[in-house]
């Protein structure tokens, strides 16, 4: 998977946040750097929740809550939550009497829910989903649902994340090891 942007939305500490990654060939990677407690690993977080939704957040999500901190603070019932990812793989597609070959898919996803700010234990999150846009040539076409979770899971296996998404001191300890 090769990601391209991501426009992320009232995740925890970052309100609107846009990336846009490296499709340079010659530099084909991005290194988000910046001082800490200001958005890096909530942003890797958030795109982590895009691809993979509620499940992978800690203790499933249910006491980890997404909106952001000040939404109690300024008396929001509720905060509109979401991540959108585009991203190019390539996949084998048949072209025909047994022959395959393997071609760039670009997709945009779009994850959203909604959630309600309050002191209680657990987050009171509804309405997750996840859609997903193959973008061509002529357009936006939308995935079928059921086929959604096949093709982030050929692009990036959800027991691969923590080794594509990685931090800092992840990767020094993988270095030194």
């Amino acid at each position: 998977m090769k990601l391209i942007s991501a426009h992320i939305k009232n995740f925890r500490l970052l309100t609107d946040l846009e990336l846009n990654f490296s499709i340079d060939i010659e530099k084909p990677l991005t290194v988000i750097r910046a001082a800490n407690e200001t958005g890096k690993t909530t942003s890797e977080t958030a795109l982590i929740w895009g691809l993979y939704g509620s499940g992978v957040l800690p203790g499933k999500g249910k006491r980890y809550p997404l909106y952001p901190s000040d939404s109690l603070a300024k008396g929001e019932r509720k905060v509109e939550i979401s991540v959108e990812i585009e991203f190019e793989t390539e996949e084998v597609v048949p072209i025909g009497k047994g022959r395959q070959q393997i071609k760039n898919m670009r997709y945009r996803l779009l994850r959203h829910c909604i959630e309600y700010p309050s002191t209680a234990e657990y987050v009171k999150r509804e309405h997750e989903s996840i859609t997903l846009y193959e973008i061509t040539e002529k357009g936006t076409e939308r995935i079928l649902d059921s086929n959604v979770r096949g093709i982030i899971e050929n692009s990036i296996p959800e027991a691969l994340k923590d080794v594509y998404f990685t931090d800092g001191d992840s990767a020094m300890s993988f270095i030194e090891a």
